[in-house]
């Protein structure tokens, strides 16, 4: 059977408590170089809401793209995958899942 898929899952992670003061990026070994596959990672916000940033600018409560509580995003390139850092937008804990996308080769 030939498989079909345009993107295949490459990874994926469970970023927890994103309150860190200038926000909390994806992992290193998760994104290029140190997989140079990886395409675009689907995000969701779980447990509150959150504000990111891809621009290389850091998030805060108040400032940055806002995501709803299991509001989904995706982020694309490997600038904005090394770029993104989110933000709690509350007290509360926020967590992020993400899963990693792209070509096999």
């Amino acid at each position: 059977m030939i498989d079909q898929a345009i993107y295949k899952v490459l990874g994926d992670e469970q970023i927890a408590d994103i309150s860190a003061v200038g926000g909390t990026g994806l992992s290193a070994e998760q994104i290029p170089p140190a997989k140079p596959n990886v395409i675009y990672a689907q995000i969701q916000v779980q447990e509150s809401d959150c504000r990111w940033r891809v621009s290389g600018s850091a998030p805060t409560s108040t400032r940055g793209m806002y995501l709803a509580e299991n509001g989904i995003i995706e982020v694309w390139g490997g600038q904005a995958l090394a770029n993104f850092l989110a933000i709690d937008d509350t007290a509360n804990d926020a967590l992020l899942e993400v899963i990693y996308y792209g070509g096999a080769g």
